[in-house]
């Protein structure tokens, strides 16, 4: 049996100059906070990396990009005869459908669910997350427009999409892919998150490696074929990838260049699926080539454009292998070996040594921290804390990043950390939970018994962004 991991060669043997990956590296590292990406031309691997202490060996959240391994599922199921794409979406709830439905909710279909034109004036995730039942908020929500004429971008009827694969094929959508996507492909110990009812959310929530990605793009490039099975057939992936919807008019614009089934139309010729804070899958049809990225930035147009005008010349020149360069051969090896991001910089590793194992109290606040505790070493230290009462310990180091692994209900939970004095009363830390695009911070000031946190949170839309916590240093009659 053929093994299910994917090749690896030199950049040449598939047609690609080192020079040229080195020259990208430079365009991708100037667009924005890059973690991870792995580059496969004609099937096989050509470069692959991480900026430490990123890796791809790793899981990693990513988010949006959840939608398109849904729409897989959703065209297995439709392969399989358990469902198709003009399937009424109440005829799988009849339990709440209304007496007289809206003549647009009547009409609303599987495919206008899969083009992000269900009739919604917004995305309604907000409105079902509120509800413990989002399959039931969801079909009570008005349906501002006929389905199928307007684009409006909707986690949730992804997540419906998830309902339906679940009441057509008795499993959750999580269960069925991994029997039917996941597995095919040499895909293990991904996770997905479930909605309170028990239902894979579809929309987001799915954590999976870097290489992960890239065997999914390759998928959808082979035409629905992996190593010979057939997975997903190809009137699916060219239903899928092509522009079924309208959504936008700037030609110039990769969010305006049409939306098929949970994946993103491109300029040159190319499609992508992607998610927030900048996770991509890229498959490029003419170019024989899947990139896969994740990194975080607020504005994703500046990754995409180091991939035009860095990659897309460099796959176009050659298809055939051609000769290597030594000398550049080994300048792209060292350089993807010492992939890494700076930790903090301006800080000592020695500040206030009379707070170095006072524990302080902290009021109520959002994140659930009610006791810190900050003890230092010479190489950083570590900050002890309670959170929603269980007590952590987490090392940093000063300035490079540190790695702690948390046990968690579903696992381990690997965490990286920097810290150090920006003065004689000011402490910094950064968090960074490398399994996501989160980024934590958190300025202690310390002014005697009282410590004032100011928290700041980047790339996540589920966590406060800034918060203020105060607190009081323990003494021994209150401990």
């Amino acid at each position: 049996m053929e093994s299910l991991e994917l090749k690896r060669s030199a950049p040449e043997a598939q047609g690609v100059r080192s020079s040229d990956l080195l020259a990208f590296l430079d365009r991708l590292e100037y667009s924005g906070e890059i973690h991870t990406f792995m580059l496969l031309r004609h099937g096989t691997v050509v470069a692959e990396g991480g900026w430490k202490p990123y890796s791809p060996d790793l899981l990693r959240l990513t988010n949006s990009i959840s939608k398109s391994f849904t729409s897989a599922c959703v065209g297995i199921a439709v392969d399989e005869g358990l469902l198709t794409v003009q399937d009424k979406v109440l005829s799988f709830f009849p339990e709440f459908a209304p007496e007289n439905p809206d003549e647009r909710l009547a009409s609303m279909t599987v495919e206008h669910l899969l083009t992000m034109s269900s009739g919604h004036q917004a995305d309604t995730v907000p409105a079902i997350t509120a509800d413990e039942d989002w399959v039931r908020a969801f079909l009570a929500l008005p349906v501002a427009h006929t389905p199928g004429t307007v684009f409006v971008y909707n986690s949730g009827a992804t997540y419906m999409l998830s309902a339906i694969v679940q009441r057509a094929t008795g499993q959750s959508l999580f269960e069925y892919a991994r029997t039917r996507l996941f597995e095919p492909l040499g895909i293990h110990g991904v996770k997905w998150e479930a909605c309170p009812k028990g239902i894979t959310v579809g929309g987001w929530g799915l954590s999976a490696k870097t290489e992960h990605l890239a065997k999914l793009g390759q998928l959808y490039l082979n035409k629905g074929k992996w190593q010979g099975r057939r997975i997903l057939s190809e009137q699916w992936v060219e239903a899928s990838t092509g522009k079924r919807v309208e959504n936008g008019s700037e030609p110039d614009n990769d969010w305006h260049q049409g939306y098929g089934y949970q994946f993103w139309r491109c300029r040159h010729g190319a499609y992508r699926a992607d998610g927030a804070f900048g996770q991509f899958i890229f498959v490029f049809p003419k170019e024989d080539a899947v990139l896969a990225i994740t990194s975080a930035v607020n504005d994703m147009q500046p990754v995409l454009n180091a991939v035009w005008d860095g990659l897309l010349p460099a796959l176009n020149k050659e298809t055939d292998a051609i000769e290597s360069s030594a000398e550049a051969s080994q300048a792209l090896v060292d350089r993807l070996a010492s992939l890494h991001m700076a930790g903090l910089s301006g800080i000592s590793p020695r500040g206030r040594q009379d707070k170095s194992g006072v524990r302080y109290r902290l009021a109520d606040n959002a994140l659930g921290l009610s006791e810190v505790e900050l003890r230092e070493d010479e190489q950083g230290g570590s900050v002890v804390w309670t959170h929603n009462g269980q007590e952590r310990i987490l090392k940093y180091g000063c300035p490079a990043w540190t790695l702690n692994e948390w046990k968690a209900s579903d696992g381990v939970t690997i965490v990286a950390a920097s810290g150090g004095w920006i003065d004689e009363e000011t402490f910094l830390l950064a968090v960074r939970p490398v399994e996501t695009a989160f980024v934590q911070t958190y300025r202690c000031r310390f002014d005697g018994d009282a410590l004032r946190i100011a928290y700041n949170s980047e790339y996540s839309l589920f966590v406060p962004k800034e918060l203020t916590l105060e607190g009081k240093a323990e003494t021994a009659s209150s401990r």
